[in-house]
């Protein structure tokens, strides 16, 4: 089931098995195998790397030209509709993305989830666990700061122990 946050718009249950006319997970497949990433060409097609030597590719990397364009077009789309109506108009072809990245790694398009980013992702896996009184959840002394909240939490409310394993000499 797929809803649009805030607007209590269900857009329906809808096939995931079928892959979207602008699937890239073949190209990236028969490029890459067997060989590494071709950087060069990635960065000659992310803009920003003409300029700026950018190193937080974890919170937010630097887009490609054909990301930067497709968001550019969304965004027009969205000032032009209305953004509800945008996403609803995007909807068969944003739920492609089920079945490309499946195809790309070899999963059933089920076993994908996509969620609005890394914390919240995160935040689903560590919170489905169950914990009980005396499990430990281990961590180390440079965890990210939000994970590390969610261990404490948790402990408190299961009787859990959160640990932090030391670092080696």
């Amino acid at each position: 089931m797929v809803s649009c946050s805030g607007s209590g718009t269900v857009l329906g249950r809808i096939k995931r098995d079928t892959v979207p006319d602008n699937d890239m997970s073949t190209i990236i497949q028969q490029k890459t195998a067997g060989m590494g990433l071709d950087v060069a060409r990635l960065r000659a097609e992310t803009p920003g790397c003409a300029h700026v030597l950018h190193l937080n590719a974890s919170g937010s990397a630097l887009p490609s030209q054909r990301t930067l364009d497709a968001t550019l077009h969304h965004l027009k789309l969205e000032a032009d509709i209305g953004g509800y109506e945008a996403a609803a108009k995007a909807h068969d072809e944003l739920e492609g993305f089920y079945p490309s990245v499946a195809r790309l790694i070899g999963a059933a398009p089920d076993e994908i989830a996509f969620v609005e980013n890394a914390t919240r992702a995160w935040d689903l896996a560590f919170y489905s666990l169950e914990f009980k009184p005396g499990d430990r959840i281990l961590t180390c002394v440079s965890e990210y700061s939000s994970n590390y909240i969610s261990y404490l939490q948790v402990a408190r409310k299961t009787g859990s122990m959160s640990a932090v394993v030391a670092r080696r000499a």
